[in-house]
């Protein structure tokens, strides 16, 4: 994991299928720690997320549930995603906690459709 910018985490998870890299990403805030999108990570970084503390799981869309079950066991983080999305996601196994509400504000995050 490294911080890209301040105060903004990144890690990559590199996906055979896709052929490419996948990245999760860590933003640290005064009101709470918001992982988003997290991707499978090695154990170094798992422990290094959680010395940083997560406050919230945030996931974009249904396709990006990938490791965030296994953040939300080791942090106790809630899980959020839109609601349109939450069916399908949990139909794979994603465990959620709340929804994304276009409109509302986490941390500094405005959640858009």
């Amino acid at each position: 994991m490294h911080e890209i910018l301040n105060d903004v985490f990144t890690w990559s998870w590199y996906s055979e299928p896709h052929g490419y890299d996948f990245n999760g990403h860590l933003l640290r805030s005064e009101d709470g720690n918001l992982a988003i999108d997290p991707v499978p990570m090695s154990d170094e970084v798992l422990e290094a997320i959680t010395a940083l503390g997560v406050a919230r799981i945030l996931i974009t869309n249904r396709n990006h549930t990938r490791a965030a079950n296994r953040l939300r066991a080791a942090t106790s983080a809630p899980t959020a995603m839109h609601e349109s999305d939450a069916g399908y996601a949990e139909a794979q196994g994603a465990l959620l906690d709340g929804a994304l509400e276009p409109g509302a504000r986490i941390g500094p995050l405005n959640i858009v459709a």
